[in-house]
């Protein structure tokens, strides 16, 4: 660049080593521009370079990419608008009419601009306030399980439901977590034992043994009935509860599937992920039901399952299609290859597991299955994670529906 170029500015070269900008086409040094700009020399140069056709251009051009940055509409309207504008060399009139339009469409766009930031602002409160209160009903939540005697051993559902949408802060999971709020755990009280004990004294003081017989009798009728009353309100409880943790979008529960079948609901979600989760080599190596007859014989024999059980999904983790290594899925257990020894096939009934996750360690993925788990050694890449997921749900689907 040595002696190639001068600097408008000062007129002497710029060379390699100092620093330069570009204006209009021209370059300066660094230093050089602010004060040409603010010279006369500078202003008449600034003037004359924005009445020329390149000078309204380029004007043009930066409107445009601050409207398209910010996502202002109608953009190809309004370049067209201010270039059909575009004044000639010399013609005033045209030039006014030109910056009138330009003041304009700046004057519409900083106003967008503004309201934008208004609406994002409106939003980060919003969003703000929805986090405090979701904040506080979970807690109020978390001590209400804390603090509850549960029934059938529900506590453990609900402390998996809340760990599952601790971090989703939404209206919808707001609004489930308010219903389990609400509900009254312990509508009945545990009935006191007063009338029992004092019967049972009578009845060993003899002397009034009838009485004694007569409130004893009193009391364990009102203690049966007041548990009977408590383990009713712990059903209806928690029939809603299940509803709530199952629920599958903001409007739908569980019971929206309460006349489809196991295996239609699995056939369902599998048939979400072939379509939209899962890429071509993954789905080649699942299977479902009896989508792939020879597919599921090679299962059945691989892993010898029983022929009163029905095989509903599988993976095969082998390159030659053998089905020696993977999973399989029945409507009453699961099937899998141990993935510490990579050879030895086990399985567990569904109702025995408690907890499917998946991790990666050292290039192999893993599903993990209660204290065992499986690899996933063929070349499917992330997709073993969506496999974790899908097996995940299912399980969860048998769990629900038997």
């Amino acid at each position: 660049m040595a002696g190639m170029n001068k600097c408008v500015g000062c007129g002497r070269s710029i060379t390699a080593n100092q620093k330069y900008v570009e204006k209009h086409g021209k370059l300066f040094h660094t230093n050089c521009l602010d004060m040409f700009l603010e010279s006369d020399k500078g202003k008449e140069w600034e003037e004359k370079f924005l009445r020329s056709k390149a000078g309204q251009e380029e004007e043009i051009d930066e409107l445009l990419e601050k409207i398209e940055r910010y996502g202002m509409s109608d953009s190809d309207k309004i370049r067209d608008d201010l270039n059909s504008s575009i004044a000639d060399d010399g013609d005033e009139e045209a030039y006014e009419h030109f910056k009138d339009k330009l003041r304009e469409y700046e004057s519409a766009f900083w106003e967008f601009v503004r309201q934008k930031r208004e609406k994002e602002e409106r939003e980060e409160q919003q969003k703000r306030e929805l986090r405090q209160e979701y904040d506080t009903v979970f807690k109020q939540v978390k001590s209400l399980i804390k603090n509850t005697t549960f029934y059938e051993n529900d506590e453990n559902k609900i402390k998996d439901y809340l760990a599952s949408i601790e971090y989703k802060v939404n209206e919808t999971n707001k609004t489930k977590l308010e219903k389990i709020a609400a509900l009254d755990f312990q509508s009945a009280d545990e009935p006191k034992n007063g009338l029992i004990i004092v019967g049972v004294i009578l009845i060993i003081s003899v002397s009034l043994l009838p009485l004694g017989i007569i409130l004893l009798i009193i009391g364990l009728s009102k203690k049966n009935k007041a548990k009977k009353a408590m383990e009713e309100a712990a059903r209806n409880n928690f029939a809603l509860v299940k509803k709530i943790m199952y629920a599958k979008s903001e409007n739908a529960s569980i019971e929206d599937d309460s006349d489809k079948t196991v295996e239609e609901m699995i056939s369902e979600l599998y048939a979400s992920y072939i379509e939209q989760e899962f890429d071509s080599d993954t789905a080649e190596q699942t299977i479902f039901a009896q989508s792939n007859e020879s597919e599921i014989k090679k299962a059945t024999e691989s892993f010898n399952i029983s022929s009163d059980e029905k095989i509903l999904f599988g993976y095969d983790d082998t390159l030659k299609k053998s089905f020696k290594t993977g999973f399989v899925l029945t409507d009453k257990k699961l099937y899998f290859t141990d993935g510490n020894s990579f050879s030895k096939n086990i399985s567990i009934s569904v109702f025995d597991i408690n907890k499917i996750s998946f991790k990666k360690k050292l290039g192999v993925f893993y599903i993990l299955i209660n204290d065992s788990c499986i690899s996933i050694t063929s070349p499917i890449g992330q997709d073993s994670e969506k496999l974790c997921e899908i097996l995940n749900k299912s399980v969860k689907i048998l769990q629900k529906g038997n």
